[in-house]
């Protein structure tokens, strides 16, 4: 079931003997049409397109909707492997990947907590957004990274200042 969206597909970390020590799942985002954008600024929400849609209805940045993304669904170590620098190094072959295939950005999506942002962090990922309310069922905040793998992205969104008085 996993494997049903066609926008999905995996990869893997393997050792010299064909042991799978990290697993990934990714989902192809962006290449959003100016229709569709229009849409979504109107409230459709864009299935299939968790960051895009986050940043055009929260941030207003529908150019950014246009970029070709990946977002990573999963990423698993095996756990007597963990915090040996794996996940990182599959990190690296991802965005190394997405670079070569003309991708703009690489991002995730999670229930957050310390650890597992640090790891992201420490990764080059950029928190662009978190939910303002909390998962009933995990009791955490989601929050959306982004790392820019092309020049193309903004992944901050400019800042104006203005008088409210």
């Amino acid at each position: 079931m996993m494997m049903d969206a066609p926008h999905h597909f995996i990869r893997a970390l393997t050792l010299g003997n064909g042991k799978i020590v990290v697993s990934v799942e990714l989902a192809e985002e962006g290449g959003i049409s100016d229709e569709l954008i229009d849409m979504v600024v109107r409230g459709l929400k864009l299935p299939g397109n968790i960051i895009p849609d986050r940043l055009i209805k929260y941030w207003g940045l529908t150019d950014f909707a246009k970029l070709r993304g990946w977002r990573i669904i999963r990423i698993a170590t095996h756990p007597e492997l963990q915090d040996r620098g794996l996940g990182t190094e599959m990190l690296r072959r991802i965005e190394e990947e997405a670079r070569e295939k003309g991708i703009d950005w690489v991002g995730v999506g999670f229930g957050v907590n310390a650890k597992l942002l640090n790891f992201w962090i420490r990764n080059g990922y950029m928190p662009v957004h978190i939910s303002p309310e909390r998962n009933p069922i995990s009791g955490e905040y989601s929050v959306l990274l982004v790392k820019p793998i092309s020049e193309k992205p903004e992944t901050r969104p400019s800042m104006q200042t203005r008088s409210l008085g």
